[in-house]
């Protein structure tokens, strides 16, 4: 079959749930149900990594520097230090001074010093920054919105708090 005739693969846990089980039954200390659970919140995120960076990339971005410009679009005054940054992406601190260093050059964010703390740097969306983050979240609502179809509302504030729970525990182990 050419390439351009191959039709993309459908996704499927199945055959990660076929593993998982095999893997139980050889090794009775295996904790079949947590590492599924913990397989499929992995499964969903790639998945939802993937989608966005299908539609950031017409927008010449990826998820995380996307990541980075929503959490400076949504900051009080369009501004945080990249620790900041870090903690609220959940990316590594060497991560974002590469993030930030793409965004710098592309003019969609910019640099300076505290006026208070000359030590401490600062982040801030640039008007291009805001534009770009205003063109490219109506495509990235839709893509949300597409991942999350098949749940009710209810659904969906039960999914809510159930994650935030698995969260709360992996603090408390930090």
């Amino acid at each position: 079959m050419s390439k351009s005739t191959r039709q993309p693969q459908a996704l499927s846990f199945r055959p990660a749930d076929d593993r998982l089980v095999r893997t139980a039954e050889r090794s009775p200390d295996f904790d079949l149900q947590t590492v599924t659970l913990a397989r499929l919140i992995n499964f969903v995120s790639k998945g939802l990594a993937n989608a966005a960076n299908g539609a950031l990339k017409r927008h010449g971005l990826n998820h995380a520097a996307y990541a980075v410009l929503v959490m400076l679009y949504g900051s009080v005054d369009f501004t945080l230090t990249p620790s900041q940054l870090a903690d609220a992406t959940h990316e590594k601190s060497a991560n974002i001074t590469r993030i930030c260093d793409e965004l710098l050059q592309a003019g969609l964010i910019a640099r300076s010093f505290d006026a208070h703390d000359r030590r401490r740097v600062q982040v801030a969306l640039t008007e291009a920054g805001r534009v770009m983050i205003e063109t490219v979240l109506p495509d990235m609502v839709q893509v949300t919105q597409g991942s999350f179809l098949h749940l009710c509302a209810q659904e969906r504030t039960q999914l809510d708090h159930l994650l935030r729970k698995v969260i709360d525990g992996q603090e408390q182990r930090v």
